[in-house]
């Protein structure tokens, strides 16, 4: 359950990141005002996956790197934003360490 409640989540954040950069080339204070309202509620609906999840370290890592990979994709496929391999290596690092996270050991 702890899954459905963090993709709910970054879903909201992904929307917020997508406003932000909307306004960042085009400012608006109308656009301003209505970009704040996904991270409120991705913010909001972080409390049921917290609650789910039972830990704030790997809730909290988990939501992270799956909202890092919201921006990076968004970036990359809406806004045809590039990254080098350094970054690359990065985002695959952060997943493989989202995977072992999730070992229950």
């Amino acid at each position: 359950m702890m899954f459905f409640w963090l993709f709910l989540s970054v879903f909201a954040f992904g929307t917020g990141e997508y406003l932000s950069k909307k306004w960042s080339l085009s400012p608006s204070p109308i656009l301003a005002f209505i970009l704040v309202f996904p991270y409120m509620i991705g913010t909001w609906i972080w409390l049921p996956a917290l609650k789910a999840g039972k830990s704030l370290a790997t809730t909290g890592i988990t939501w992270s790197v799956m909202s890092a990979m919201t921006t990076v994709g968004i970036g990359m496929l809406l806004y045809h934003e590039k990254i080098n391999w350094h970054n690359f290596i990065g985002l695959l690092f952060s997943v493989c360490g989202l995977a072992l996270l999730q070992i229950n050991g």
